[in-house]
């Protein structure tokens, strides 16, 4: 069977607010956050361990097994210290029980790991090191550093200190459900409500009327609950905790209250760790789509988290839109 695009082209039809001669306007910020000396020793030991990974030579079918491995830990440590001490664990536990050739029965495609709002466990089960005494103290060290880093996390403080100085509602967008719940504890004090892939469609549904009848001031949601909401007539402040590997899930975000209806200028903030691959990688990224957003309104083909980690664990060039 040969490639129906070839023989049917597809066309995309995308009506936006401009296209039907509505006003828009989006405001968007980067926020760059300092993290604490703790946090900065934990981005700098897991950079080191993440990029010899990566530089090493293929050797057998667990090798790209262990460069998603990369991936995962270090888009758990961009969105919280805390959830990269939870799958450091994890990892130490795999590596400890795997049977010589059992890594790569578990190697899962980037785009599977992204798909949920979980902590991937099957994604971190590949060794990375040749060397399994040297990967495990690597481990062990991240881990020490990591514990320490979240016991006073900056974004959180930044986050905080935000909400407070505001009335507005707000959306607070990041990609884990463990991030979520330790997002939901720091600001126990605002009424807030939570959506993630983890509630039934009845939970679900609760949630969402009590944000937008006006009981709840915060939504804190994950990517997996966010498809398919229409809040743009109770809410036009939408924060991410973290900027995604997948660049469209930054576009989805803000499309949540940046949709024909709108009638206020949407403020879109992104916290931005300094010093990390946030900042040399992403940040750089979410610039290039903002602009291409303000300049024509649609881009080309995005890059796919692969890419991503390549340019921020690898040192290939940044993808282009």
């Amino acid at each position: 069977v040969g490639n129906l695009n070839d023989a049917y082209p597809l066309l995309v039809f995308r009506r936006t607010r401009t296209d039907a001669g509505i006003a828009t306007s989006r405001r968007t910020t980067l926020l760059r956050v300092r993290p604490t000396p703790a946090e900065a020793a934990m981005h700098t030991a897991l950079m080191a361990y993440a990029r010899l990974v990566w530089s090493r030579p293929a050797e057998g079918e667990a090798f790209p097994g262990a460069r998603l491995a990369m991936s995962v830990l270090t888009r758990r440590a961009c969105s919280s210290a805390g959830s990269l001490a939870r799958s450091i664990e994890r990892r130490i536990a795999l590596l400890a029980e795997a049977e010589p050739g059992l890594a790569a029965q578990f190697d899962l495609p980037f785009a599977a790991v992204s798909a949920d709002d979980e902590e991937p466990e099957a994604s971190l089960r590949s060794p990375g090191l040749s060397n399994a005494a040297e990967e495990l103290a690597r481990l062990h060290h991240l881990l020490d550093l990591a514990r320490v880093a979240a016991s006073a996390e900056s974004k959180l403080t930044v986050l905080r200190r935000f909400m407070s100085r505001t009335t507005e509602p707000a959306i607070v967008f990041t990609e884990y459900r463990d991030t979520l719940r330790r997002v939901a504890a720091a600001l126990e004090e605002i009424d807030a409500v939570q959506l993630h892939g983890g509630l039934t469609s009845r939970e679900r549904a609760e949630a969402l009327r009590r944000f937008t009848a006006g009981g709840a001031r915060l939504l804190l949601a994950t990517d997996a609950a966010s498809e398919g909401l229409n809040l743009h007539h109770r809410c036009r402040l939408v924060i991410n905790l973290e900027l995604p590997w997948t660049p469209l899930r930054l576009e989805q975000r803000a499309g949540r209250v940046d949709r024909i209806g709108q009638t206020r200028t949407v403020h879109e903030i992104h916290l931005v760790a300094t010093g990390t691959c946030e900042e040399s990688t992403l940040e750089r990224l979410a610039r290039r789509m903002n602009h291409v957003r303000e300049a024509i309104g649609l881009w080309g083909p995005l890059p796919d988290e692969r890419r991503v980690a390549e340019s921020a664990l690898g040192n290939q060039p940044l993808p282009t839109i």
